[in-house]
């Protein structure tokens, strides 16, 4: 149950949310581990939350402030600017006390939570000439309040760069991120202590994109480093055609990683509201087939079949959850009907 009220008046907005929620039975999350002692207990929750916003040609300025019965304080503020024609700048602070929470709260944050965490934001998107784009961003991030394998209080840095070139049908982009983080590790005493990992991303992908036809060629590099290097990379390719009301997209990648830790990601198209970005590790073929046809303005299918075939391992996963097969298949079925 909850409800917001709002006031427009010459570029400023003004706003107001409040909302409770209620369970038959209380949240008892564990709190025999240090991080679960901040998590949401009981059974009845409330939080209230003013937000403001500013809007002309060339800057945007917006934020919101939230508390709630655990008494703890949730803000974030941002500002846009538009230097020019082909300059923008961005900032965003954030802060999320420890002791905040609230239930259906999404926001901008390193954590994936709001909550336990404070930090900056800044952004850059420069276009020089219509065809070549850079965007250039540096976020660093403090959690008081210890984490998930992390039994101190921690920090982040995060930086991406990328180049974009671009005409009607093709474009060509690099892109190179920097993330630094910190993790529990254990001496030769068996004794816990913080370290320090950093990872290198680096990407290169070349698209053809018109209507007919769409090609993507894309190479990744993962090195992750905390006592010891950790390497793998991956190549795709690709492929999609549309026609009528049939659009058929196909992709097939080779991957190779010394573990779990270089990780890769790819993006394949699945079905409507799912997002699909399997990790693959290890070494392997990852390939997938996705087909939609709308066969009216109500009507619409949508296929997928996917699957990975590891070269280096006869069983996927571990323990309960371990398949003993070197290629499982997922498949996705969608039917959507209007009316």
């Amino acid at each position: 149950m909850g409800g917001n009220v709002y006031y427009h008046v010459n570029g400023f907005h003004f706003g107001i949310t409040g909302y409770q929620t209620l369970f038959d039975k209380p949240l008892h999350p564990d709190t025999t581990k240090l991080y679960k002692l901040i998590a949401p207990w009981g059974k009845r929750f409330w939080n209230i939350g003013a937000d403001y916003a500013y809007m002309s040609r060339r800057i945007s300025i917006n934020g919101e402030v939230a508390t709630g019965n655990s008494k703890g304080i949730a803000t974030i503020n941002s500002i846009n600017y538009m230097v020019n024609s082909n300059l923008t700048l961005v900032a965003i602070q954030r802060f999320y006390s420890y002791k905040y929470y609230s239930l259906m709260a999404s926001s901008f944050s390193e954590g994936r939570s709001v909550q336990n965490e404070s930090g900056v934001y800044l952004g850059a998107k420069w276009q020089p000439i219509y065809q070549l784009s850079f965007t250039h961003y540096f976020d660093w991030a403090y959690f008081p309040w210890p984490k998930y394998l992390a039994t101190a209080t921690t920090r982040t840095f995060d930086m991406q760069h990328s180049a974009t070139w671009s005409n009607k049908t093709w474009s060509i982009t690099a892109r190179y991120r920097l993330k630094t983080w910190n993790k529990d590790s254990k001496d030769d005493d068996d004794n816990k202590f913080l370290d320090r990992i950093t990872q290198h991303l680096i990407r290169l992908t070349i698209t053809k994109d018109n209507k007919l036809l769409f090609l993507r060629t894309q190479g990744d590099i993962s090195l992750y480093h905390k006592e010891e290097n950790s390497f793998g990379y991956m190549v795709m390719q690709q492929v999609g055609i549309r026609k009528n009301k049939m659009q058929a997209y196909t992709s097939l990648a080779y991957f190779k990683t010394d573990d779990y830790n270089s990780r890769v990601y790819t993006y394949e198209r699945s079905t409507l509201y799912n997002l699909s970005f399997p990790a693959l590790y290890g070494e392997g073929i990852r390939f997938a087939a996705t087909i939609r046809a709308d066969f009216s303005s109500n009507l619409m299918a949508i296929a997928k079949v996917g699957g990975t075939h590891r070269i280096d391992n006869n069983k996927i996963g571990s323990g309960l959850q371990a398949i003993d097969t070197k290629t499982p298949i997922d498949v996705d079925l969608q039917l959507r009907w209007k009316f």
